[in-house]
């Protein structure tokens, strides 16, 4: 299992992902956790961000080997936006696969005389690349988690989310993770969750990694 989540506010883009890769027991119930290390955020040489959650491996390879791949060839005069970058990441995966069953958040920002913020989610079983925020609908989020739990949050916040200063969505997002982590595993469906998760914050000309993971020993 996964959790991804993204918040476009008014004055910048937040992105998170958790670390860890599960394994669905036979009963479909519970999530068996078999790593806590997998990377899933990323970002490109012109600031855009990229998440990934759901299927864990391709062909017995892991995602991180692919999205690697894409980020070494990456061409930034070519692909320059994050409609570019999202439209090249789903040919890229479903080239390989097209039955991967992978949720991709691509964002950042379309560089003009006002910087446009975009938030794309890729379905790549679906070859769907939907455009979550219009731009009369700022802000906005998305996130893909295969527990539900988030729903019953959203509707709390959901008239403070225009008035969200970056640090408070940065707390926002941290706190709808960790609380969905910590139900998971009082209900006993397992720790599909890591602890610890990278956190991105994204502007026109710049990124910040506010949490990152590091090697270690």
């Amino acid at each position: 299992m996964s959790f991804i989540q993204s918040l476009v506010t008014h004055t910048g883009i937040v992105m998170a992902a958790d670390h860890s890769s599960t394994l669905l027991s036979t009963d479909g119930k519970i999530h068996l956790k078999v790593s806590d290390t997998k990377e899933k955020l990323y970002i490109t040489p012109n600031n855009i961000g990229i998440s990934g959650g759901h299927q864990a491996f391709i062909k017995s390879i892991p995602i991180e080997r692919y999205i690697n791949n894409f980020l070494y060839s990456f061409d930034s005069e070519k692909l320059k936006t994050p409609k570019e970058v999202a439209n090249s990441l789903l040919v890229f995966i479903r080239n390989i696969d097209p039955d991967a069953d992978i949720i991709f958040h691509v964002a950042g920002y379309e560089l003009a005389d006002i910087p446009k913020p975009q938030l794309y989610e890729v379905v790549t079983r679906e070859n769907l690349n939907n455009l979550v925020n219009k731009q009369e609908y700022i802000p906005s989020m998305a996130y893909a988690c295969a527990n539900n739990f988030p729903e019953i949050i959203f509707p709390f916040v959901a008239n403070r989310l225009n008035d969200f200063s970056m640090q408070e969505a940065i707390e926002f997002t941290v706190l709808v993770i960790d609380v969905t982590r910590k139900i998971m595993e009082l209900s006993g469906t397992g720790g599909g969750i890591s602890k610890d998760i990278d956190v991105l914050a994204i502007y026109p000309n710049r990124h910040k990694w506010v949490n990152k993971m590091e090697l270690h020993i």
